[in-house]
């Protein structure tokens, strides 16, 4: 399968890794998923409900993690899709 990957390199504790398992946990990983390597997250990205995602990190954002969770985000917003199928836009053809 065909993934776009966003890198976002940021200082990444325990807590902000939480965050990002329960955000992606929602979601199939044949649409979304995630790869951590030091400080770098790599997001493969397919097609995604993208109402449902960015309600679910609005529900997940704080303080502390609302930085990370904001800019993976505005790369997913950021990228045109190739259209929608269902609720979900595509990203990859």
């Amino acid at each position: 399968m065909k993934y776009k990957i966003i890198e976002i390199n940021y200082p990444l504790n325990q807590t902000i890794i939480s965050y990002i398992e329960n955000l992606f946990s929602h979601f199939p990983k044949e649409d979304i998923f995630y790869e951590i390597h030091g400080n770098s997250l790599k997001i493969y990205l397919r097609q995604i409900d993208f109402i449902a995602f960015k309600k679910r990190l609005s529900e997940l954002t704080s303080n502390e993690n609302e930085k990370i969770l904001l800019e993976i985000l505005t790369k997913i917003e950021n990228i045109k899709s190739y259209g929608i199928k269902g609720n979900k836009r595509i990203y990859v053809d």
